[in-house]
């Protein structure tokens, strides 16, 4: 937002230049204080410039971050694929291991119903021929070849009812084994799967972040980069047209010769006639310390004293200048007078103008009044003389001002 309020009155301030410069040469001149504003706007983009920059970098830094943390964390996926397939071949073999055990435990069972069969018929054989006891069967016999032939008998009879009981208890409990088995094993897979599929969850959700993450910066970089560029261009718009506006000046006061309207040299006019005193010369002050690039004219009666034009010229500022953020600023009602060759004269705390911007004036024609607008204490009229106008240097207090202060009374003659 703020950036687009600069832009609005940045294009209102080179809109304003391209409305002065329309007319003809001989007319109104460049106002100084919108070179000045340009002057302003320039290194004011140019900081912005870096800013971008600055930015730029850190984004770039910031998505070479993001890009390395995704290649690791790729790293990490592909090892953790690595244990999901193997995790996975854990599960299949434990599958395949009880479809093995279930076929083990059908065959088993079917084993068991045979031998139970042979059991049942067993015992029914018995109960059909009464068979007696052991004993008397030992008891009947005809020798002992005849008991020996019978005992043998009974032994492989007994052997053959344990082995088959015995069978059947080994078959039944080993299936009941097998089924424990096979339903721990279902439990392990099913927690394995649980496992695999958590992880693979979480993975995909991180590299989607990152893949987000990535695409925010670059969209980011990319309308750092766009506001840069519009910088870039508003800079060398501006650039340009504080150059024209140079230019434009400078051919305006080059043609301001003849009629007497050029400073050819000789002594300026007094700018307040029958009042010479000067209250504070130009140079350094002690309270405060400060310097003062002009001199302060005030005696009693001073008040509405009419303020003259010291020399020939063509006013390139009227205006009131407000306490902060313009190119006069502290001056109150201020009138600068350009004579030519980028000498200009500078009145300033006027209680009123009389001129305004564009009109040509001559030596001792009234300008205004003395008063006290703007940053005084009193009464008084603030007199400048500068040279190099419009350019801008530094004062001796570190202000910024269009034109190199100097002595006044260089130009001065008796008032």
């Amino acid at each position: 937002m703020n950036g687009r309020r600069f832009f609005k009155k940045l294009a209102a301030a080179v809109l304003s230049l391209a409305i002065v410069f329309s007319v003809s040469a001989g007319n109104v001149p460049v106002k100084a204080a919108s070179m000045d504003q340009l002057r302003s706007k320039q290194s004011a983009l140019k900081q912005q410039q870096k800013k971008y920059e600055s930015q730029i970098a850190k984004l770039k830094n910031d998505k070479a971050k993001q890009v390395e943390y995704k290649n690791t964390l790729d790293s990490q996926i592909k090892g953790l694929e690595d244990l999901i397939d193997n995790e996975q071949e854990q599960i299949d073999t434990l599958n395949a291991e009880i479809l093995q055990k279930e076929q083990e435990i059908s065959d088993k069972e079917a084993e068991i119903k045979a031998d139970f069969q042979r059991l049942k018929q067993r015992v029914y054989a018995l109960y059909l021929t009464g068979e007696a006891s052991n004993l008397e069967i030992i008891l009947n016999a005809k020798n002992i070849m005849d008991l020996a032939d019978k005992a043998e008998i009974l032994r492989a009879i007994s052997k053959h009812d344990n082995d088959l009981m015995n069978q059947l208890r080994t078959n039944i409990n080993s299936i009941q084994e097998q089924k424990k088995q096979i339903e721990q094993d279902r439990k392990e897979a099913s927690a394995k799967k649980t496992d695999l599929e958590s992880n693979r969850s979480l993975l995909k959700q991180k590299s989607a972040e990152v893949q987000k993450v990535i695409a925010e910066i670059a969209k980011n970089q990319s309308q750092v980069e766009a506001a840069k560029a519009q910088v870039e261009k508003e800079y060398q718009a501006t650039t340009e047209e504080l150059n024209r506006a140079i230019a434009q000046y400078k051919a305006i006061m080059a043609k301001q010769k003849g009629g007497g309207k050029t400073y050819t040299g000789g002594k300026f006019l007094w700018p307040v006639p029958g009042h010479t005193r000067i209250f504070s010369g130009y140079g350094w002050r002690t309270s405060p310390r400060e310097f003062h690039d002009g001199i302060d004219i005030a005696d009693g009666g001073i008040r509405g004293a009419a303020v003259v034009a010291a020399a020939n010229g063509v006013v390139v500022v009227s205006e009131t200048a407000p306490s902060r953020g313009d190119a006069f600023a502290k001056y109150g009602n201020v009138v600068v007078i350009s004579h030519g060759s980028g000498l200009v004269t500078l009145y300033g705390h006027m209680s009123k103008r009389d001129v305004s911007e564009g009109q040509h004036v001559s030596a001792g024609q009234i300008i205004g009044y003395v008063g006290s607008t703007g940053n005084s204490t009193g009464d008084h009229l603030h007199f400048e003389v500068r040279v190099d106008y419009p350019n801008v240097y530094t004062n001796k207090n570190g202000t910024s001002k269009m034109g190199k202060a100097v002595s006044p009374m260089s130009y001065l003659g008796a008032g």
